[in-house]
């Protein structure tokens, strides 16, 4: 709206619509008429000026009270985004702090990658000197086997041919001591029977019976060696209990090794 306009208008020592600078001031109705239509015209241009500015009054106030509005807002969304920074700040500092604190703990890692890797060479580096040291072991124990299952072997052997030999000592003891009952048996019997023939000399004779007369070949045993003086009847019965006994032993220890003899054989 155009205010100084109106003010030239309505001004009383302005420009007037009915004032005629040549000539006196006469009064028409035609001039009456036109004036008042004037008057009409600018009240009516007033109006729709008073009307726009209104109207502009009103948008302003409207665009004014946006503005607050939005200036308030705009505080507002700035205290949000201050707060927004401050936090933003924050956790930036909380991340460096974090990103200080992750890269010392990566060169510690680092560090300890480094140390495991040198202690991993020293374990492989003494893992191969002990593999050298078991296969050298190995070695030495497989040579020790051999010789162990060799001399087992040669004792076994030497142990087989000492039963063996044991056996044949055992089975001549046996046919020794068996020639030596037989011995022992005629002369307990050649004994008796010279008893037995002294008592009948002496019975059918009397006391002038000379025992010495019989110290002569006797007929009635297996032996010819002529009869002895002494009386060893005790000891061949001792001799022949010892050779039973021994007897016995014999067939055990013989029984035994059979039994050796019959494992090996099935083993």
């Amino acid at each position: 709206m155009d205010v100084r306009s109106l003010k030239t208008v309505y001004d009383p020592n302005g420009f007037s619509l009915s004032a005629r600078p040549n000539g006196p001031d006469v009064f028409s109705v035609e001039a009456f008429a036109s004036r008042v239509q004037a008057l009409i015209a600018d009240d009516r241009a007033l109006i729709e000026r008073l009307i726009r500015f209104a109207q502009a009054h009103d948008l302003i106030k409207k665009n004014a009270e946006r503005a607050q509005k939005l200036a308030q807002e705009s505080n507002a969304a700035l205290e949000t985004y201050q707060k927004q920074v401050k936090m933003l700040e924050e956790r930036n500092v909380a991340m460096i702090s974090k990103q200080t604190a992750l890269h010392d703990e990566v060169q510690n890692l680092q560090e300890v990658v480094d140390r495991i890797t040198q202690e991993k060479l020293e374990l492989e580096t003494q893992a191969a000197e002990q593999a050298e040291t078991c296969r050298q072991l190995t070695d030495a124990n497989n040579s020790l086997s051999a010789r162990v299952l060799k001399l087992a072997e040669e004792n076994n052997s030497a142990s087989i041919r000492k039963e063996d030999h044991s056996y044949d000592e055992k089975r001549w003891q046996e046919d020794d001591l068996g020639t030596v009952a037989r011995s022992c048996m005629n002369d307990v019997r050649c004994r008796r029977r010279q008893q037995l023939l002294s008592q009948q000399m002496l019975a059918h004779f009397g006391e002038k019976f000379n025992p010495a007369h019989c110290n002569q070949l006797c007929n009635n045993c297996r032996d010819t060696r002529p009869i002895t003086r002494m009386d060893h009847t005790d000891d061949a019965i001792n001799a022949l209990q010892l050779f039973e006994n021994l007897h016995q032993d014999v067939q055990a220890q013989l029984r035994h090794h059979e039994g050796h003899a019959r494992v090996r054989a099935e083993g």
